[in-house]
């Protein structure tokens, strides 16, 4: 993976959020919270991108990264099949 600036500023929210999902799974919450970490994870990036000068495109990009992990992150259930 190529290393943008962009990637730089919110990387530190992926690590934030997958350490959220590992967690939670492990304490067998991650069902309840799994909306809670993923609105967190937005959040994070937003705060990052007011800091950023392309504020537009990492808002734009946060979105897009905000909407994967909440369509595609894994739930228990999906995990077990």
């Amino acid at each position: 993976m190529k290393l943008t600036m962009l990637t730089i500023a919110v990387i530190n929210s992926c690590y934030r959020h997958d350490f959220g999902y590992r967690n939670y799974k492990q304490q067998g919450r991650f069902d309840a919270m799994k909306a809670r970490t993923d609105s967190n994870f937005k959040t994070d990036m937003f705060n990052q991108c007011a800091t950023e000068k392309a504020k537009g495109p990492c808002e734009a990009t946060a979105t897009l990264y905000y909407e994967a992990v909440k369509a595609f992150g894994k739930r228990e259930e999906e995990m077990m099949e």
